[in-house]
């Protein structure tokens, strides 16, 4: 019997563990919209650094407002806010 393919299914949830006051809670979440990472996308400044001999650096920005948005947009089932 031939193996099955695992596929990417968008409709599918995605559980994760957050960090809250209350310690750690499992989450569930929905994918988000293309139209929601570009907009969490559009608020990041994300700085890349030349090092010389054609290396660079990537630097990621902090947490921010527009992660905290992202988050509560895709949060489901009653997920901690």
């Amino acid at each position: 019997m031939a193996e099955q393919e695992k596929v990417f299914a968008i409709a599918a949830p995605i559980g994760i563990k957050v960090w809250t006051p209350e310690g750690i809670v499992p989450v569930e979440l929905r994918w988000p919209s293309d139209e929601e990472w570009s907009k969490r996308n559009g608020k990041r400044k994300i700085l890349i650094r030349q090092l010389g001999r054609g290396t660079s650096e990537t630097i990621p920005p902090d947490p921010s407002e527009a992660d905290i948005d992202l988050y509560k947009a895709i949060a489901v089932n009653g997920a901690p806010r």
